[in-house]
């Protein structure tokens, strides 16, 4: 299997420039891991309603057609300007002499290396999210940017990325890249990185209990609001924030 895998990279590297290599990647990834168990999860809720309030850890609350088409709108515009964002750090390190923030080495990353490399990004995402998620919360970032996020009392997976455009950028995009970039990561590592931390949040947002823990603490803090601000938990406990 590990075989196959380098081959594969090998070819994709001899095929394929680097700069579309990250360009695929960051689109491919929202397609397969954002929007592809986004809609299952939403399918739950029209094709089998009593399984989904059965499970629903917010069942009285229900969304309406127009806001998920809302919500379809505004994460699209999102991911249109991450893309964007993406082809503009390309063209400036471009113009600065340099190809990526990453490694495309053809060796692929050992298990040593793709474990610790994604445990520090890990704990740098949730240090850089829990702390901007703070900062989104007080009264005059709230009331303009953050409020629209929370629109959603209770969370579907799609409202994972339903944000005012600056948090998105600084609140969700930044935490997921700058861990990389400034570890200087392997390409495969950043995908795969960039893959979990996708799920994590379509999971966490679901609003259904068979996701754990995971999505019932973040349920929690759309509901209530001041608490949970976290992923890991361990900042919330050092703040007083978890609940």
């Amino acid at each position: 299997m590990a075989q196959i895998l380098e081959d594969i990279w090998i070819y994709a590297l001899a095929t394929t420039s680097p700069a579309a290599i990250e360009l695929a990647g960051t689109f491919g990834i929202q397609v397969i891991t954002f929007w592809l168990p986004s809609l299952l999860l939403l399918s739950i809720d029209h094709y089998t309603p009593s399984f989904s309030l059965r499970h629903k850890i917010q069942a009285r609350s229900s969304v309406r057609p127009g806001q998920v088409r809302h919500c379809v709108k505004v994460v699209a515009s999102n991911q249109l300007l991450m893309v964007v964002a993406k082809i503009s750090e390309l063209f400036v390190l471009r113009i600065c002499g340099y190809t990526s923030f990453y490694r495309f080495d053809q060796d692929l990353p050992s298990p040593f290396e793709l474990a610790r490399d994604l445990i520090i990004c890990v704990l740098g995402c949730e240090i850089m999210f829990y702390y901007s998620h703070r900062l989104l919360h007080v009264r005059s970032f709230y009331q303009w940017i953050h409020n629209q996020h929370h629109q959603f009392k209770a969370p579907i997976a799609l409202s994972a990325q339903y944000a005012h455009p600056l948090e998105y950028l600084f609140s969700t995009v930044l935490p997921f890249w700058l861990p990389t970039q400034l570890l200087g990561c392997h390409i495969v590592t950043c995908l795969v990185f960039w893959s979990a931390a996708t799920v994590e949040t379509v999971m966490a947002h679901s609003g259904y209990d068979f996701f754990g823990i995971l999505s019932k603490k973040h349920d929690l803090h759309h509901e209530k609001n001041r608490v949970n601000f976290g992923t890991l938990g361990f900042l919330d406990w050092l703040h007083g924030t978890g609940a």
